[in-house]
């Protein structure tokens, strides 16, 4: 049996999760080939040892503005990027032609999902948001654009074309054979605003299969703080320029503990040791999840994949989501509400930060809430939960 996986390029979250799935899918006796684009496509080259990769056609995004929000108005007059999605369904209809599978399966790529039911090769989805908030960037682009005429009849606007878009998405992932919400089951779930109260067809084929991801850690904490920048190039650079400006502040404030910076970017070798602070320009696996075993809290951006990893390791966090990042923003707010860490906004970061690490640090009650959470599901196998929808999927 050949499976075909084809991972949203934005970020490494999507790509390191189907590269997990393709490597146990391999194991499980299947042939395996990935797609993707951008810095994914680099980081699956890097890593994904003897599985056969396929370039997904060019980079793709929304516009960023600053600390990289998401900038819908420059986004929605880039119309360079409508020619680069029709593209990236012509090639992902040709890369499946050529590799023929059984069964295609797209972490968050609408293209995949319309190329393969265009060859009428069964489909399974990944999904960590199955639908959108969208309607605070639309309310902002709407005040934008028209300014000084925005009046309370207008309010509702951004609700309907919010709800309109994820009526069109969700009825393109319910085209899905089946639909794996990569994310850990109610009441749990990190991603509870994108997860929650979906509609009928999609919820009769959805399988809560928890985060893709296999967690090599045991929780010793050994006073050491870890900061995991991600997120596309203009997020993870514009956290790291910050944290760079405060690192040796941070190892000044907290002498007792060893502070360690990955700024995540892909292939950096680059090492920075002094005193007590290190900082890498790319943290490899082995590395991280010795540090996050050891690690008495996890900070980093409000990413599902590395939220997953920190819980799961049993580590509370402090959060910097991308402004106006309604995902991210959403992720944090589940997590503080859970009581498993705190919120910074990013605007703050350099003032607030290293008040928010010796909060959590005092907190017990959050350090307790982290490791209960991992006893809830260390004995859970997430990626053998994938595996059968995937067998089953061409049946």
């Amino acid at each position: 049996m050949k499976a075909y996986l084809s991972a949203l390029g934005i970020g490494l979250g999507h790509v390191s999760r189907s590269l997990a799935l393709a490597r146990r899918l391999t194991r499980a006796g299947l042939s395996v080939a990935i797609s993707s684009y951008g810095d994914a496509l680099e980081y699956v080259k890097i890593h994904g040892d003897d599985i056969l990769v396929f370039d997904g056609g060019r980079e793709i995004s929304w516009v960023m503005g600053p600390y990289g929000s998401p900038d819908l108005i420059r986004t929605l007059r880039n119309v360079r990027e409508i020619p680069k999605f029709i593209e990236h369904v012509r090639v992902e209809m040709s890369n499946i032609s050529n590799y023929a599978p059984d069964v295609v399966i797209s972490d968050s790529r609408i293209s995949a999902v319309i190329a393969a039911k265009v060859l009428d090769v069964p489909v399974v989805v990944l999904l960590n948001q199955p639908k959108l908030l969208i309607s605070p960037l639309i309310t902002e682009a709407i005040y934008r654009i028209i300014k000084g005429f925005y009046s309370d009849r207008m309010m509702k606007i951004p609700e309907i074309v919010e709800r309109a878009l994820n009526t069109a998405m969700t009825t393109l992932w319910a085209a899905s054979e089946f639909a794996l919400i990569v994310d850990f089951p109610p009441p749990d779930n990190i991603s509870r605003a994108q997860t929650s109260n979906l509609p009928r067809r999609i919820l009769s084929k959805a399988v809560f299969t928890g985060p893709l991801i296999e967690v090599p850690c045991e929780p010793s904490e050994e006073d050491l703080i870890l900061i995991i920048v991600s997120g596309p190039g203009a997020e993870r650079r514009s956290l790291a320029e910050d944290l760079l400006k405060i690192s040796d502040d941070l190892a000044r404030e907290f002498p007792e503990y060893e502070v360690v910076i990955s700024l995540g970017e892909p292939g950096s070798d680059e090492v920075v040791e002094r005193g007590n602070l290190k900082i890498y320009g790319w943290l490899p696996d082995s590395e991280k999840w010795e540090y996050m075993s050891r690690a008495s809290l996890v900070v980093s951006r409000a990413g599902h994949t590395t939220i997953s990893e920190a819980l799961l390791c049993g580590k509370p966090l402090v959060l910097i989501p991308t402004p106006k990042h309604t995902e991210k923003i959403e992720n944090a707010k589940s997590v503080r509400d859970k009581g498993l860490g705190v919120v910074v906004d990013q605007v703050h970061v350099r003032q607030q930060l290293i008040g928010a690490i010796k909060r959590v640090l005092r907190d017990r009650n959050m350090k307790e809430g982290a490791l209960k959470f991992r006893e809830r599901y260390k004995d859970w196998d997430f990626l053998d939960r994938a595996v059968g929808p995937v067998l089953a999927a061409p049946r």
